[in-house]
């Protein structure tokens, strides 16, 4: 059966990275409730063991309460395994030359579908546990809202996916919040020096090492120039 990221993906649209659920973040939970069964069940049978040897017969409080929570321990694993095991089988996490895409959800499902010109910046939330096993929680903020994208293995991979695809298409230059696509003038006619004529020749260059980047054009302060780490390039917009 197709995968609900590949039967999503527009005419000539590329997935570049795909994300996996955590199984460690997914079955730590029902993992605890099988020890607590086994500890409960444990102190309950010493219970029933230590008054049968004194009053043949007879139940303790404390042997009632640590019997029922060793049921309640063993009902609560067994109905995590399988909450975990149908969030594992259908979550979906993808990032795209467009979009950043999840699913997840069975039944009820729920999906983040945003595009990449929208996003201003990707947050990772982890617990020290959750660092320590490599997994936790992206926040994708954007013009439509927060999106949250739930137990991510390798977070960090995930928001460096992003990233990368947000700066090949010079979706983040400058600021986090800064989001451009700009096109290439269609004829730049170009001098001698090899300097395209659209950009003055008085231009004052930054310092040598300057990282490639939007700034602020030293010609008009209503524009931004893209500087390309050697030049200043004819790519000029609207200062945000």
């Amino acid at each position: 059966m197709p995968r609900y990221i590949d039967r999503n993906l527009q005419s000539g649209e590329t997935e570049t990275y795909r994300g996996r659920p955590s199984k460690t973040a997914l079955f730590i939970r029902p993992l605890l409730f099988g020890v607590g069964f086994i500890v409960a069940d444990s102190i309950a049978r010493a219970q029933s063991t230590a008054k049968s040897t004194t009053t043949p017969g007879a139940n303790t409080a404390a042997e009632a309460i640590f019997a029922l929570i060793a049921v309640f321990c063993i009902v609560a694993a067994i109905a995590t395994v399988i909450g975990a095991s149908v969030f594992l089988r259908s979550a979906e996490y993808a990032v795209t030359d467009r979009r950043v895409i999840a699913k997840y959800g069975l039944f009820r499902r729920r999906t983040v579908d945003t595009l990449l010109r929208g996003v201003s910046s990707v947050v990772v939330n982890q617990s020290a546990f959750g660092r320590m096993c490599g997994y936790g929680n992206l926040l994708v903020r954007g013009a439509g809202g927060d999106r949250s994208i739930s137990w991510v293995k390798d977070p960090k991979g995930f928001q460096s996916a992003i990233l990368s695809q947000l700066d090949s298409a010079r979706l983040l230059k400058g600021t986090a919040a800064y989001t451009l696509n700009v096109k290439p003038a269609q004829e730049v006619p170009v001098t001698s020096s090899g300097e395209s004529s659209s950009v003055p020749t008085t231009a004052v260059p930054l310092p040598p090492g300057t990282p490639a980047h939007w700034a602020a054009d030293p010609f008009d302060l209503n524009s931004v120039r893209y500087w390309d780490g050697n030049r200043w390039t004819e790519h000029v917009a609207p200062a945000p």
